[in-house]
């Protein structure tokens, strides 16, 4: 789930590799296809994305060589 921390930028979506997530009045939601890559999670920037109380106040990572403009590359 996204918190209210979400500020409707749709990375999540975005960086999703089997384009599971769609956005409803700007917010995310999943649908039932999740591979549980954990891409959502990791390059959110306001880390409001949560996996319900496993994610709250972690840390959040992401391959620093890996760009949001690569995962949206390879999806086309």
């Amino acid at each position: 789930y996204a918190d209210d921390n979400c500020t409707n930028c749709g990375i999540c979506k975005d960086v999703c590799p089997v384009n599971n997530i769609i956005l409803i009045d700007g917010r995310p939601q999943w649908q039932h296809r999740c591979q549980q890559c954990l891409a959502c999670i990791n390059f959110c920037p306001e880390k409001s994305i949560q996996f319900g109380s496993q994610t709250l106040k972690t840390q959040r990572y992401h391959n620093p060589e890996i760009t949001i403009k690569d995962i949206k590359a390879q999806k086309e």
